[in-house]
């Protein structure tokens, strides 16, 4: 997919692009579920900075999407001993 320079106009979300967009540090130890969780300045890992963005635009991802997600995959790849 490409998107024309003209278009990114249309992908500010309101009051504009923070500054950690350009500059937050990458840091795997920085997701969701962290505790204690930095400042998005600090770093963040992929999923946190996606949802970070999100929110700019008012969207949110629901807070336990992650446990479920695991936990789905871990009863599917959990082996029967019965």
């Amino acid at each position: 997919m490409t998107i024309a320079l003209s278009q990114l106009a249309d992908c500010t979300p309101p009051g504009g692009w923070p500054q950690w967009v350009i500059t937050a540090p990458y840091d795997d130890r920085c997701h969701p579920q962290a505790t204690p969780l930095p400042a998005l300045e600090e770093g963040a890992n992929c999923q946190r900075f996606a949802y970070a963005v999100l929110g700019l635009f008012g969207l949110a991802v629901p807070p336990d999407r992650i446990e479920s997600t695991t936990q789905r995959r871990t009863q599917r790849l959990t082996p029967s001993l019965t």
